[in-house]
C-alpha cells in the first residue's frame, strides 16, 4: 500500500482530480457557521500531499499560498475506520513539521490547525460539541464510512459515488430497454392472474417470456460495463443499491455539488410505494373489511339490567359504573391536530425556539381541519 501511494504522489496530478470549488465549499461551510473536519485512514505524510494539491489555488504573486490545514476545524489522520465508530484507539497528536506522532495520549479539546492521530468517534464527539444528527459526513466507502457512522453514530451522512454520473448516462441512452423489462414482468403478471391453487400448469408463454427478460437483462447490464451496473440488474435493484437508499441520506457523485444548494435546503427523496401499495387501484371495489369497518361492540346486545339489581339490591354506585362500561369505544376517534412530524428535524431539548419556529408552527395548526372523523354508516347500522 505504501508503495501504491508514494507511486500517486509522483504523478498525482495523473491519479487525483482536482476541483477547483472545493476550497469555496469549505470556505461558505465555516462562513454560515459550521465546522468542518477531516477524518481519514491515511498517514499524514499521504494526506498532506493530497491535501495541499487539493486546496491549493491560484492567488496572486502578492499573496502567500493558503495552508491547506487553514479550511478545517479538526484534521483526524490514522483513524482506522470502521473501528473509529467502535471502541476506536489512543487519540494522539502529531506534529505537522516531521509527521511523528509525540509521546503519550492527548487531553483536552481539539484546537484548530493541529493535525490528531486516532481516537474513537465517541471522544471526537464529545471534543467537537456534536452529536448524531447535528454531524454530516461525507464518505466515499458504503460500509466504513457510511453504515458504521448511521448505525453506531446516527450521523446524517452522504455517499460519494464516481460512478454515477456515467450511471445516469447509460440509464437515460438505454431507457428502453429498462422499459421494455417493465412490459415483459407486466405481461407476466396478467397471465398469471386468472390461476390459483388448483391450477396444476403455467401458461406456457411465461417460459418465453422469461427467457427474453434476461437477454433483455443482459444487454442492458452490458451497456454499463464488464461488471454490470453498480445500482441495479435489470429491473432489480442490487443489493448495494438498497444499503445507499437505507444507510445513505444523501449520495451524488461529488460532495462539490452542495455548492448548487442553499444551507437551509431540505432534501427529499422521491415518495415510493410499498409491494401492497402498488396493487392498490383507486377505481376498484374492496371485497374484504379493515379494522375501521368492524362493528362496535357497543352495538351488541347489552345484558338485561334487572339481573343485576336483583342480584346486588344495596349497591347504590354500580348504575356509574355500568354507565361507564358502556361509554368505553373499542375504536377511538383520531385526533384533531398534528401529533407528530418525521421531517421535523428541531431539537426536542430545544425550550427556546425562535420566532419563525413559531410562526411556522402556527400556520401549521391553522391548516389542521378540526374535524371528527366520518364513522362508518352501514357498519353502525348493522
Amino acid at each position: 500500500m505504501t508503495k501504491l501511494k508514494e507511486r500517486v504522489c509522483e504523478n498525482i496530478e495523473k491519479y487525483v482530480h482536482k476541483d477547483e470549488q472545493l476550497p469555496i465549499l469549505l470556505d461558505r461551510i465555516r462562513s454560515h457557521g459550521a465546522k468542518t473536519f477531516l477524518l481519514t485512514n491515511s498517514e499524514y505524510w499521504y494526506t498532506d500531499k493530497l491535501m495541499a494539491y487539493l486546496l491549493t489555488t491560484d492567488n496572486d504573486n502578492n499573496n502567500p499560498k493558503r495552508d491547506w490545514k487553514s479550511y478545517f476545524s479538526y484534521i483526524v489522520v490514522d483513524a482506522q475506520k470502521p473501528l473509529f465508530f467502535a471502541e476506536g484507539t489512543t487519540l494522539r497528536i502529531i506534529d505537522p513539521n516531521t509527521g511523528s506522532m509525540k509521546l503519550g495520549s492527548y487531553s483536552g479539546q481539539l484546537q484548530q490547525n493541529e493535525v490528531y492521530s486516532g481516537g474513537s468517534c465517541e471522544v471526537f464527539s464529545k471534543l467537537i460539541g456534536s452529536m448524531g444528527k447535528d454531524v454530516l459526513y461525507v464518505g466515499d466507502h458504503i460500509f466504513g464510512d457510511i453504515i458504521k457512522s448511521k448505525k453506531q453514530k446516527a450521523w446524517r451522512t452522504m455517499l460519494v459515488v464516481p460512478e454515477l454520473n456515467h450511471e445516469l448516462k447509460v440509464f437515460h441512452d438505454k431507457r428502453h430497454l429498462f422499459n421494455t423489462l417493465e412490459a415483459l414482468d407486466t405481461t407476466i403478471s396478467d397471465l398469471l392472474r386468472s390461476f390459483d391453487m388448483t391450477s396444476s400448469h403455467g401458461p406456457e408463454a411465461v417460459s418465453k417470456i422469461k427467457q427474453k427478460i434476461q437477454q433483455c437483462t443482459h444487454e442492458l447490464d452490458m451497456n454499463f460495463g464488464l461488471l454490470g451496473s453498480l445500482f441495479r440488474t435489470g429491473s432489480r435493484q442490487t443489493h448495494f443499491a438498497s444499503q445507499v437508499t437505507r444507510f445513505a441520506d444523501i449520495y451524488a457523485s461529488t460532495a462539490v455539488n452542495l455548492v448548487y444548494y442553499p444551507f437551509f435546503y431540505f432534501f427529499r427523496a422521491v415518495p415510493q410505494l410499498m409491494p401492497h401499495e402498488s396493487t392498490v387501484d383507486p377505481e376498484e371495489p374492496m371485497h374484504f373489511k379493515s379494522w375501521g369497518d368492524e362493528n362496535p361492540q357497543s352495538n351488541m346486545p347489552a345484558r338485561p339490567r334487572s339481573i343485576i339489581y336483583e342480584t346486588f339490591p344495596n349497591i347504590s354506585h354500580l348504575d356509574n359504573s355500568i354507565s361507564a362500561v358502556s361509554s368505553i369505544h373499542t375504536h377511538p376517534d383520531l385526533p384533531l391536530h398534528v401529533t407528530h412530524d418525521h421531517d421535523n428535524d428541531s431539537d426536542p431539548d430545544d425550550d427556546s425556539p425562535s420566532n419563525v419556529g413559531q410562526d411556522l408552527d402556527s400556520d401549521l395548526e391553522s391548516k389542521v381541519t378540526n374535524t371528527s372523523p366520518r364513522r362508518n354508516v352501514k357498519s353502525t347500522e348493522k
